[in-house]
């Protein structure tokens, strides 16, 4: 067992369980921030060590420099003529050209699950975060970025479809809210959302889920717009290439 911190209230509670016991963070937050506290920690060191072979290799060459200067010319003519000559290595530009394989983005999807022992099931979540961020009124100042978070809790909630805003209130009302969606440069198509039950305005389910997956597994960019309390229509960008859900 592990202790993760809360993104939200910033306690600390155990790896297994759902949701943080202070606030009621889900537990895919957590990870989501340690996954990406750990990815600043190693870009800092790779720019650390990107730091050093660049010294390294500028006062190596200052070196060279030194030795090459105090080193005496040599007269070509003193060189003795090779016995066989060696001919020349093919110039071929087709061989000599190496084929480049089509690059495939990588996705950045993040994946969690636990295991309900009392029901015998394992629960799993996929989540995805916006390229970019909004930047909200007060009380709400920084930047506010949108995640798509997928649930499968086979046994309490069946799977759905999560849009959770990080700062802010989506603006859903009792009679739900409409959500246009572009997957690439297809044609926009607008889905229905709903409230949570529980009163919680920094989330909205999809209510045609399997659409909505059947189309984003096929996509490698997707926009979506949400209705953001004093604040309109927000437009939210994600890489979604990649999403393995079955």
């Amino acid at each position: 067992m592990a202790l993760i911190k809360c993104p939200e209230c910033r306690k600390r509670f155990s790896d297994r369980a759902a949701a943080c016991p202070n606030c009621g963070a889900p537990q895919v937050l957590a990870i989501q921030a340690a996954e990406d506290e750990r990815v600043k920690r190693r870009k800092a060191l790779l720019l650390i060590a990107g730091l050093v072979v660049v010294y390294l290799v500028v006062s190596g060459g200052k070196d060279e420099t030194k030795t090459t200067s105090s080193t005496p010319a040599i007269d070509p003519a003193a060189q003795p003529t090779p016995l066989v000559e060696i001919p020349p290595a093919p110039t071929s530009s087709a061989s000599s050209t190496p084929s480049k394989e089509p690059t495939v983005p990588a996705s950045l999807w993040r994946y969690s699950s636990n295991k309900d022992e009392m029901r015998g099931v394992t629960n799993r979540w996929a989540t995805l975060t916006s390229q970019n961020a909004l930047s909200l009124d007060f009380p709400y100042n920084g930047g506010s970025v949108l995640r798509i978070i997928v649930r499968d809790m086979p046994k309490k909630h069946g799977r759905d479809v999560i849009l959770e805003i990080s700062k802010g209130q989506l603006d859903c009302g009792f009679d739900g809210c409409r959500v246009p969606v572009k997957f690439d440069d297809k044609p926009i198509v607008t889905y229905t959302a709903s409230r949570a039950d529980g009163g919680n305005s920094e989330i909205i389910f999809i209510r045609e889920e399997s659409g909505f997956l059947k189309r984003i597994k096929a996509s490698k960019s997707v926009s979506i717009e949400v209705p953001i309390w004093r604040y309109g229509a927000g437009q939210y960008r994600f890489s979604s290439v990649g999403l393995e859900w079955k």
